[in-house]
């Protein structure tokens, strides 16, 4: 019988990078990643096809209103056929980059059903001040320069797409997307659930898919947490070390690439006091505790709550 595919939706810093390495990226649980077309290589990862339904071969983004051409088309829905392994596809972009609000979430998600009509999807939540956070500090991993308050505080001015916190609101991609897709077809899952009780929270992706494993799932960390304080720092610097959209592609900076960048981090970062490193990490804290006190997100988690049939006041959540 030929297996439904998995689409893992996001969000972004919900354990990701795990999830398509060890978990739906993993032969062995029974997952095998979609091909990309006009692609040849010896090492498929889940994250190869996904670049089709975000921008164009030419690197450009994709207008909201573009479908898929016939040949990509074809060959991913004949790609996503397979008797034994559920074929997978992911990526954290698929929901919107969250410092840009989103905009052409609604436009991925309407290319990956047009294709995978019998798909099931995956989302990842993390509660949002936690997630927020988050964020923030791979925004200036990245190439940000704006503070956190510049951050929280910013308003559209009808040109440039930035953070909203609507974004946030949980229960508006999901009450879409059910009713597209049907609640059967969704699966969504706390990240908290995955720093407690990650085997809990790998089966329940196993059971969902009805993959069938060969091997027992295993727990990688990956992707440790940056210093704080280091990304708060180099967020002056970044301008000169960096050119990204993040920073409209600073005329001033170089390239330093990021590999390279993370490793000068890396050593910077073992001589801040362990103290300081607190105490940068506590006062973003208390800035975005401010800026969102509690039960500021109760309403759209209490509607979340409903829709995915999951208390999410067990994990933290304001309800």
């Amino acid at each position: 019988m030929t297996k439904r595919p998995l689409i893992h939706l996001g969000y972004y810093k919900t354990g990701t990078t795990f999830l398509q390495r060890h978990v739906i990226g993993n032969r062995g649980l029974g997952f095998i990643p979609m091909p990309e077309p006009c692609e040849k290589k010896r090492e498929l990862t889940v994250r190869d096809a996904a670049r089709y339904f975000i921008s164009h071969n030419s690197g450009q983004l994709l207008s909201p209103w573009e479908k898929l051409g016939t040949d990509g088309r074809d060959f991913l829905v004949a790609s996503a056929r397979h008797d034994e392994l559920v074929p997978a596809l992911s990526h954290e972009r698929f929901l919107g980059y969250p410092m840009a609000a989103g905009p052409d979430a609604l436009s991925v998600f309407i290319r990956l059903h047009d294709v995978f009509r019998n798909a099931r999807y995956l989302i990842v939540l993390r509660e949002q001040r936690s997630l927020i956070l988050s964020t923030y500090v791979q925004y200036l991993r990245r190439g940000g320069t704006a503070s956190i308050d510049a951050v929280l505080s910013r308003r559209y001015d009808n040109r440039v797409a930035f953070f909203s916190e609507r974004y946030f609101f949980f229960h508006f991609p999901l009450s879409y997307i059910v009713e597209a897709i049907g609640a059967e077809s969704l699966l969504v899952l706390p990240f908290e659930l995955l720093v407690h009780q990650p085997r809990d929270f790998i089966q329940r992706i196993l059971a969902f898919s009805e993959a069938e494993p060969s091997e027992d799932p295993k727990f990688v960390r990956e992707n440790e947490s940056n210093s704080v304080f280091i990304e708060c720092l180099f967020r002056y610097l970044n301008p000169l070390l960096q050119r990204s959209s993040l920073n409209a592609f600073s005329p001033v900076g170089v390239n330093v690439g990021a590999k390279r960048l993370d490793k000068i981090k890396s050593t910077v970062s073992r001589y801040v006091p362990s103290s300081l490193e607190r105490h940068v990490g506590e006062n973003l804290k208390a800035r975005i505790q401010q800026r969102f006190p509690d039960g500021y997100f109760s309403e759209t988690n209490r509607t979340t709550s409903e829709i995915i049939k999951l208390d999410l006041a067990r994990y933290g959540y304001d309800v």
